[in-house]
């Protein structure tokens, strides 16, 4: 049996789990954390938008800021309404001022994001996954897909499918 790789039918068979248990669940988002950048009273403005992506991102791991490139890249090529989706960026990164400056000077990274250093969401949501840090809410916070789509080009396109439906 296959119970180390992640890949193998165990991993799929425990997605498919979490996924379907997920689904409809609300989604706890921790507002007692300090958003930093952008527009600063940002989160007050989405709490009509009829969805967000919520993404958690370890900005102390290099690759894992690659999720910022891509998040960027999303939100300018898909043409979402502007009062439609909401893009919610948690991330835990020991130093903020050092990681919002080397984002915005470096890769353009100007959205909104909030300052997760204790993994609040990861915590409260039991999203210990890679995979499953992201997530496409509904109005009322509820799950409507699961799934890093960073990972996962399906995914990616399920996302762009509800969104622009």
């Amino acid at each position: 049996m296959d119970t180390e790789n992640k890949k193998g039918p165990i991993w799929t068979k425990t997605a498919e789990t979490i996924v379907t248990k997920m689904k409809g669940q609300k989604v706890l988002l921790p507002d007692n954390l300090e958003p930093v950048g952008g527009t600063p009273d940002y989160f007050k403005s989405i709490k009509n938008h009829q969805f967000k992506i919520v993404s958690y991102i370890d900005a102390n791991c290099g690759v894992c800021i690659e999720d910022l490139i891509f998040w960027k890249k999303f939100m300018k090529e898909t043409p979402i309404k502007r009062d439609h989706c909401a893009f919610i960026f948690y991330i835990n990164t020991f130093d903020k001022e050092e990681f919002q400056k080397n984002m915005a000077t470096t890769h353009g990274f100007t959205h909104t994001w909030v300052h997760d250093p204790n993994d609040e969401f990861i915590s409260r949501n039991r999203l210990y996954d890679k995979r499953l840090q992201t997530v496409l809410l509904n109005k009322n916070n509820e799950v409507v897909i699961i799934g890093n789509p960073v990972l996962n080009s399906d995914l990616e396109k399920l996302y762009k499918k509800v969104l622009l439906f």
